[in-house]
């Protein structure tokens, strides 16, 4: 089913008003920041069809497991929205992540603000995991490449070689034989 045409700016600020304590600061701010992605020229159209349709999924009362279920309700919810926020992450703007901080610090304590904070301090940590991982693998291809260019030079080389030593005794004059 697709979620895309569940999702409308009403319908998710009726939604986060409505289960924001009982979703927890980390559900809230990352649909907000889904949210203000919506907003943003830094993010591809590709990129925010997928948070239209998870926060479709999000406003939409046919859920895997219903919002009405304590405590498990809004599981589904949150791997939808971590799924695409992980997705669209290294495009999300400093602006926006500000933005929907400043409006979750509206509905949230302090204690549970912390819970934000530790919830960036792991995206930081996973994207510079993420980064040290993509040098690795630039490092890695450029020594692939280097030591295939130096076999293939060593190659040219006893080419090279082979051939001169072939024209030099195609050049040599063959032996009489004297009878």
């Amino acid at each position: 089913m697709s979620y895309s045409d569940k999702f409308s700016s009403k319908g998710f600020v009726e939604k986060i008003s409505r289960i924001a304590k009982r979703a927890g600061s980390k559900l809230v701010y990352s649909s907000l920041i889904l949210y203000y992605t919506l907003q943003s020229k830094d993010v591809s159209l590709k990129d925010k069809a997928m948070v239209v349709g998870a926060l479709g999924y999000l406003i939409s009362p046919l859920d895997v497991m219903p919002d009405a279920i304590p405590i498990v309700g809004l599981t589904d919810d949150l791997a939808v929205l971590g799924y695409v926020i992980n997705k669209i992450w290294g495009q999300v703007p400093p602006s926006v992540m500000e933005k929907a901080k400043n409006k979750l610090s509206t509905w949230f304590d302090e204690d549970e603000m912390q819970e934000v904070e530790e919830f960036l301090a792991e995206k930081e940590r996973q994207n510079a995991e993420s980064a040290q991982q993509e040098v690795k693998e630039v490092q890695d291809n450029k020594e692939e490449a280097d030591q295939q260019q130096e076999k293939d030079s060593k190659k040219k080389s006893e080419k090279k070689s082979n051939l001169d030593k072939s024209k030099k005794q195609a050049k040599k004059p063959a032996k009489s034989k004297k009878k």
